[in-house]
């Protein structure tokens, strides 16, 4: 790469390298057969590239980017090593996807987001008659893409903001991993989010769950168990529908997560040893839909009937409905409940953090309910001091 006035221009070694053997440096890997003579090359038109620009200068002409790839492939003979890349972006996103799965690691369900996300481009490429080359994912692409989600399929600003994640993703990796463009206009595009609702059991309505009679129905108390169990222990429905008796370690649960890669160690506790024993030779299996649509079942034979206000974004335009709490029980609401359960009990936010695995303080914060009822207790001890006379 050759840069001059803050542009740079990539010129070619005539070397065939697949892309897991290059180093971020621009070297090839020691792993790779012949990675020695390789590197020297590299090096040697970089000696190359820089004679080139100090003779320019000798000669008091500007080296700008042209000039010197001109000189570069006069000297090896324009194109007899070049490399044709497509400039079509979404020529290279299924490699993008496999680099993440392979290389990355990524979970199965953000390996679908991210070809979810590849189809919606190709609808907006198709709706507006255009083809998505690098050089043309600039910020005039940005505000069209934002107007085509909002406006034509009504997406909300979270959605919007998750479509954004992965294009930034992918020219990431087509910029710094692939090298295939220098264009970072990329780099200024904003993540459009909407504050998430969070929605969570409190110690009562947990407590009537955890104790209702649903002998007349095994199915729902399958159910009811599974979801108290991720209630209890702050497992996601993704590890708890996995869960083995092989997991379940004396008086902890130990489990490999299936979406961070992490160790989850967690004691056993009133609720979860309970329930854990209730199961001595296999859990339930049910998917997650399933799951969902009996919790509402459940939630309705609880008399959970309060009504809450929910806000949506349609096009990017705020709506409020009211539901009651049953309709929004599902399974990832006990995770949410564990998390902000833990607190209130007066559980340290780092142990918490270290039962659920999370890595970061953000991404933490967005699975705690802060109760009024809470803010009210911890302000009337921090405020009620007034020593009246």
């Amino acid at each position: 790469m050759y840069t001059h006035h803050q542009k740079s221009i990539l010129m070619s070694v005539g070397q065939m390298i697949s892309p897991e053997h290059w180093e971020d440096a621009g070297m090839v890997k020691r792993p790779m057969r012949g990675y020695s003579n390789i590197n020297a090359l590299i090096e040697k038109r970089k000696r190359v590239i820089d004679d080139i620009r100090i003779e320019l200068q000798l000669a008091d002409v500007d080296p700008t980017i042209q000039r010197v790839k001109e000189a570069y492939q006069k000297k090896y003979k324009k194109g007899a090593y070049a490399v044709k890349v497509s400039q079509y972006a979404l020529d290279h996103w299924d490699a993008f996807v496999a680099y993440q799965v392979n290389i990355k690691k990524i979970a199965d369900g953000t390996a679908r987001q991210y070809r979810a996300a590849k189809s919606r481009i190709e609808l907006f490429e198709k709706e507006n008659n255009v083809k998505l080359t690098f050089d043309s994912i600039t910020t005039n692409f940005y505000d069209s893409f934002l107007y085509y989600m909002y406006s034509v399929r009504g997406c909300s600003p979270n959605s919007v903001g998750n479509q954004i994640k992965y294009m930034k993703a992918f020219m990431t990796w087509a910029v710094n991993k692939m090298k295939y463009t220098l264009n970072v206009a990329y780099k200024s595009f904003t993540k459009p989010r909407n504050p998430t609702q969070i929605f969570t059991l409190t110690k009562e309505q947990l407590d009537v769950l955890f104790f209702l009679d649903l002998s007349f129905d095994l199915r729902l108390a399958r159910v009811r168990d599974m979801f108290c169990l991720c209630c209890t222990t702050g497992l996601r429905y993704s590890d708890v529908v996995r869960l083995d008796r092989a997991n379940i370690k004396s008086d902890h649960i130990i489990i490999n997560t299936k979406k961070t890669n992490d160790t989850a160690i967690i004691p056993l506790n009133d609720y979860s040893k309970i329930i854990v024993d209730k199961y001595p030779v296999k859990f339930p299996k049910i998917s997650n839909q399933k799951m969902n649509d009996y919790l509402k079942q459940i939630g309705m034979l609880a008399n959970f009937e309060e009504e809450h206000e929910v806000i949506t974004f349609r096009a990017g335009v705020k709506e409020v409905t009211k539901k009651p709490f049953f309709e929004l029980l599902t399974m990832h609401m006990g995770r949410r409940t564990f998390i902000t359960q833990s607190l209130e009990r007066g559980m340290m936010p780092s142990t918490v953090m270290k039962l659920s695995t999370h890595r970061d303080l953000k991404s933490f914060n967005l699975y705690i309910n802060t109760t009024k009822g809470r803010i009210k207790h911890e302000v009337d001890q921090a405020w009620t001091t007034l020593d009246k006379k």
